[in-house]
């Protein structure tokens, strides 16, 4: 099998903030009205019973946007070329899902990633990574977790001590943040955060992957494999359709 080469996206996301002036000391003015920013997708493929690639794009209007241009490059060179790079160097047992969640509201424009490579032989097994873009419209900057006020320690400190109690035994050998979202509860106006996370324990050669809410104290497994890893309501619904909502379609039709 011949070795497969993924992108660090880590890397090109810092690149791609240096390239835009984004996370610097110096960002533009808040604006009274947001950006009219739209989540698009630069490729949409379904392969039955194969790959399934959404991969998406951030557009807008007016005038050049160094922030935004900055996000499109991650996913130009990010996304779009670990996937080019699976499959020219694929084996037939193995497909790649890159799925993509988009949520939107008056204040932000944001999506979460999920990049999962699937193995069906010598045996069935998948590895993945968990990513999220976060764009303030009023601000126009792309956010970090930094940017949010939260003690990273402190938070990965609670997220060890809530595993730790479903899983009595574990040794943990990793936490790390992978990405979040700024959510709104229904009929409220305040802003909450899920932290999405990756941990390695016992010294497991693949990590799972938990959410996280420190305002509520909600911590759970998230499953990037799962046809609908967040609620269904809570996303948004695209033209076309994505494949949380494709699935539904079809299930419909029967």
């Amino acid at each position: 099998m011949k070795r497969i080469i993924l992108t660090t996206t880590a890397l090109l996301r810092a690149l791609a903030l240096c390239a835009s002036g984004g996370g610097s000391d110096t960002q533009p003015a808040p604006q009274e009205i947001p950006e009219n920013v739209r989540i698009t997708f630069i490729m949409q493929e379904y392969y039955e019973g194969d790959d399934i690639v959404e991969i998406p794009h951030f557009e807008y209007d007016g005038a050049k946007n160094d922030v935004i241009d900055g996000i499109n490059r991650l996913f130009n060179q990010g996304l779009r070329m670990r996937y080019e790079e699976f499959n020219a160097n694929r084996s037939s047992y193995e497909t790649m899902e890159i799925r993509t969640y988009p949520f939107t509201d008056e204040r932000y424009a944001q999506v979460v990633v999920t990049s999962i490579k699937y193995s069906l032989y010598p045996d069935f097994r998948w590895s993945g990574t968990v990513e999220s873009v976060n764009y303030d419209k009023f601000k126009i900057n792309w956010i970090q977790f930094s940017d949010l006020g939260m003690k990273e320690d402190e938070i990965l400190a609670e997220v060890r001590k809530f595993y730790m109690l479903e899983n009595e035994n574990a040794v943990i050998d990793s936490v790390k943040v992978t990405g979040f979202l700024l959510r709104l509860r229904g009929g409220e106006t305040d802003y909450f955060t899920e932290i999405l996370l990756e941990i390695t324990a016992n010294s497991g050669v693949h990590p799972s992957f938990y959410s996280y809410c420190p305002d509520t104290g909600e911590f759970y497994l998230f499953d990037p494999s799962a046809f609908l890893p967040f609620n269904h309501a809570d996303m948004d619904h695209m033209e076309p359709p994505l494949y949380y909502d494709l699935f539904g379609l079809r299930s419909a039709a029967l």
